[in-house]
C-alpha cells in the first residue's frame, strides 16, 4: 500500500478453454516479488472474479509489487 493508500497489483490470469457446457476455467496469480501466490486455481470465472475482489479487499497488507521477469541465459549459469 502507498503512502496516499492507493494499490497497484500484478496479475497473471490463465484461461483455460472448457467445453460449451462447463465454461472456461481461470487460474489467477498475484506477483509477490519475484514469485506468484495462487489466488484461484481452475476456476469458474464467477470463481475467479471473486478471488480477485478478495484480494483487492484486504486491508492492511502492502499491495505495491515489483514486477520483473527473472532473465538470463545458459551461459549465466555457467558462470
Amino acid at each position: 500500500m502507498s503512502t496516499n493508500g492507493n494499490a497497484e497489483f500484478g496479475l497473471h490470469i490463465f484461461k483455460r478453454r472448457a467445453s460449451a457446457q462447463n465454461g472456461d476455467r481461470y487460474t489467477i496469480g498475484v506477483w509477490e516479488g519475484a514469485c506468484q501466490r495462487a489466488i484461484c486455481h481452475d476456476a469458474c470465472i464467477d470463481g475467479a472474479l471473486a478471488a480477485i475482489r478478495g484480494e483487492m479487499e484486504k486491508d492492511g497488507q502492502s499491495r505495491v509489487v515489483p514486477h520483473r521477469e527473472v532473465q538470463g541465459s545458459v551461459s549465466d549459469a555457467n558462470t
